[in-house]
């Protein structure tokens, strides 16, 4: 059974990004160089995205426990696992490389979920560098480090 994670809540929740992108986009002067008073837009976005990877990534644990349950009795061993993993994943608040395979491999035994992170051109060491970066900002402009962060 294909995951829905993607379809059904991902998308539906990056809709909120493209919006944002939109808005971004209209604001805009129209000149080149860099284009002020958008850094509030930008900053949604990194906030925005990285809520949307949480929740994906989440979401896609929550159907692999699903998966995993039993079709009769007994049930008691899924049962465990069940509320094992979903008290991990309700901890679970910093979707950074390392906390994300810890995440996989201690709630359904994935020994290291990042190895498959790569799109075209893009291995997966860069894939995680990226991640990273993207939630190094991200914990910047949640924790006020520098509230006049250069996204614009």
């Amino acid at each position: 059974m294909p995951s829905l994670a993607n379809t059904r809540h991902l998308q539906a929740l990056l809709s909120d990004v493209d919006e944002l992108i939109d808005a971004h986009a209209r604001l805009r002067t129209g000149q080149p160089g860099r284009q002020w008073r958008l850094g509030a837009v930008n900053r949604a976005i990194v906030v925005v995205s990285v809520s949307c990877w949480e929740a994906y990534i989440e979401q896609v644990l929550l159907e692999s426990i699903e998966l995993l349950r039993p079709g009769a009795p007994p049930m008691a061993h899924w049962q465990s696992l069940n509320a094992t993993a979903r008290s991990a994943i309700g901890r679970f608040n910093n979707p950074n490389a390392d906390n994300v395979r810890a995440l996989f491999r201690d709630v359904i035994g994935l020994a290291d979920v990042t190895s498959e992170w790569y799109w075209r051109n893009c291995a997966s060491q860069r894939s995680i560098a990226y991640l990273n970066d993207m939630l190094r900002h991200r914990h910047e402009i949640a924790h006020g480090v520098n509230p006049s962060l250069n996204y614009s």
